[in-house]
């Protein structure tokens, strides 16, 4: 090539590369492209096309640009990071890993390279190798952003709550403006129970950008959860006259509905969240446990199966290849049964066991290894595991919780025992002496999980159970353990409240004490906790105190409950109202602690 038109070339690739510099995307693809037509073998020219199609979302074009330049010059690093970029996003995700991997062969310390193999490593479920990728990232750069917050998204999807939020904690000490770092630290605090610092950070990022309709309805969510309903509707309003069209934003709002108790507003918004997003499984999934709520089981169980299709819950399901059982024959087949939510929930279905054996099947059940001692005693010949490897072999596999749908189990039709779980006799001995036979004794528990969402508006403070330490002959014994047992200290003055010592359910097993300790109690009086559940399942007498909207289970406007036949439920008449129901409750057992003490009664009713 002559120096004049050398020279021409080299004016023009400036030219183009300021224009590109200043995002005329347009005109500088023209200049490269001028370039090409007289030099096709120039590799900046070609590599920088390929650079601006991906800029501008033309994938396709990027992708043939760059393996183009490439073939000019195969050994630069950049050119294989952008091709794998572009891959990736034509979702082509092993193929963009490899052109990962070739650019970080000629570049062993590439934080860009690395960042993006962890994106594409991160969409096709490689969790571990993924967060390496960030991690490598990091290493070689340690201020450099963009790693941090993916590695944060990643912590995020795999629910490592603390994780993320020191991860996200990381970038806005990097750059204090990374708006989309303030709404995801947002979510992070908001699955821990830090509900106002979640406030604050989607706070921050809607002053950064008022028009951000996400962290609208973010903070509306945790609004909801802080019983603070108008506001949270006025954050939802606003993201949809931000975004009218916002599936998510009719979900959320129809949350705070729910929990209000216009249903009916509720119902009518996830329909529009239907209308907009047909696999919208969240909806689905609220709009079934309206269903449930309301009796209407036969839609609502169908409906309630959408949950697994949420990225929250899909974690939950074990790691093996069996069948899912939708009613097939069990006669000489194994099943793999798998507790996929709270202690609570897995104490209450644990219940179909005996049914599942009785139609012929060999059980396993997938649980917290702390309950298997507990679980284990619903019925013999029970195999128990942590954990499911696909090496185990089973012919089906179903959740516990899944169970009322493939039995078809009715409101009217639950056929609950008296009792199907049962304490260890030596402890409930022990525990007949440890507790005397004087007075009328009420074993109490008022908070649930504080982490997640499931505990919002459940727990009781203890200082409302005050009323019931006020009534003559009633002993006052705490159930509680872990999560509360700091309100003992501060609790009113003059509350009466016997504690079981440090040695209660102390050892492997869960509720192994407390199982034994309530067969000898006159009555359990508890929040929504695994506490009641268990009560439930061991036939005690059970009160729960339930919030004005409940939990599905408990369905509403009624004071028995269909799963367990000794239990009574005592109901806020108005939201957030813990002394009216709670006097109720002390009304009721003035009139069994009398009775008691005369009689010598150990139970109530």
């Amino acid at each position: 090539m002559s120096g004049g038109r050398e020279s021409r070339q080299q004016a023009r690739l400036a030219r183009a590369l300021e224009l590109h510099r200043a995002g005329d995307l347009d005109h500088a693809t023209r200049q490269y492209r001028a370039i090409l037509q007289i030099e096709p073998a120039h590799f900046d020219a070609a590599h920088m096309l390929g650079v601006a199609y991906l800029q501008q979302g033309q994938y396709e074009p990027a992708e043939r640009q760059l393996r183009r330049a490439l073939q000019i010059a195969p050994n630069v690093p950049e050119a294989n990071n952008n091709l794998g970029t572009a891959l990736r996003h034509l979702g082509r995700l092993e193929e963009a890993v490899e052109s990962y991997d070739r650019a970080l062969a000629l570049r062993a310390a590439y934080p860009e390279a690395l960042t993006n193999r962890g994106n594409a490593l991160r969409l096709l479920k490689r969790p571990d190798d993924a967060l390496e990728s960030y991690e490598g990232a990091i290493a070689a750069r340690p201020n450099y952003v963009d790693a941090h917050y993916n590695r944060g998204a990643m912590l995020e999807e795999l629910q490592r709550w603390d994780d993320a939020v020191a991860c996200y904690e990381n970038v806005l000490a990097l750059e204090p403006n990374f708006v989309e770092a303030h709404n995801n630290l947002g979510n992070a605090l908001q699955a821990l129970g830090r509900r106002l610092e979640a406030v604050a950070s989607y706070s921050r990022a809607i002053a950064l950008r008022p028009g951000y309709a996400e962290a609208f309805t973010n903070r509306g969510n945790v609004l909801r959860q802080l019983d603070r309903h108008a506001e949270a509707l006025a954050d939802h309003e606003t993201a949809l006259r931000l975004r009218p069209n916002f599936a998510e934003v009719f979900n959320n709002r129809g949350s705070v509905y729910h929990e209000m108790g216009r249903i009916d507003d509720a119902v009518a918004d996830y329909r529009r969240v239907f209308a907009l997003d047909p696999m919208h499984f969240e909806a689905r999934t609220n709009l079934a446990l309206i269903n449930l709520l309301h009796g209407r089981w036969e839609q609502g169980w169908d409906g309630y199966e959408f949950r697994f299709y949420k990225k929250s819950n899909a974690v939950f399901r074990p790691n093996n290849p069996a069948s899912e059982w939708s009613g097939e024959p069990l006669g000489g087949r194994r099943i793999l049964l798998f507790a996929e939510q709270g202690f609570g929930d897995a104490i209450q279905f644990i219940r179909y066991v005996p049914a599942l054996q009785a139609m012929g099947a060999g059980v396993t059940v997938m649980a917290n290894r702390r309950l298997h001692r507990l679980l284990g005693t619903v019925a013999p010949g029970i195999d128990f595991t942590a954990t499911a490897t696909p090496e185990m072999r089973f012919d089906f596999q179903a959740p516990l919780m899944s169970l009322p749908r493939l039995l078809k189990v009715r409101v009217n039709g639950v056929d609950a025992p008296q009792s199907y779980l049962h304490a260890d006799a030596t402890r409930t001995e022990m525990w007949r002496t440890r507790l005397g036979s004087q007075g009328f004794k009420v074993g109490i528990a008022w908070q649930g999980n504080p982490a997640g969402t499931v505990d919002h508006g459940r727990s009781i403070p203890l200082r409302e159970l005050a009323p019931l330490a006020q009534i003559d002959g009633v002993r006052l014994i705490s159930l509680q353990k872990i999560h509360g047992t700091e309100q003992i200290e501060r609790r009113p003055a003059g509350m009466t409240l016997e504690i079981p010592g440090h040695d209660f359910d102390a050892g492997a097993d869960a509720f192994i004490d407390t199982a034994a300790m309530m067969m000898n109690l006159d009555l359990v009086v508890s929040s929504d906790t695994s506490i009641a559940h268990l009560a439930g399942a061991l036939g005690r007498p059970a009160w729960v105190i339930l919030k004005k909207v409940p939990d599905w289970r408990w369905l509403l406007d009624r004071d028995d409950s269909p799963w367990y036949p000794a239990m009574r439920l005592f109901r806020q008449e108005t939201h957030g109202d813990w002394a009216g129901t709670v006097a109720r409750v002390a009304e009721e057992l003035r009139k069994l602690a009398p009775v008691a003490e005369d009689r010598g009664a150990s139970s109530a009713a």
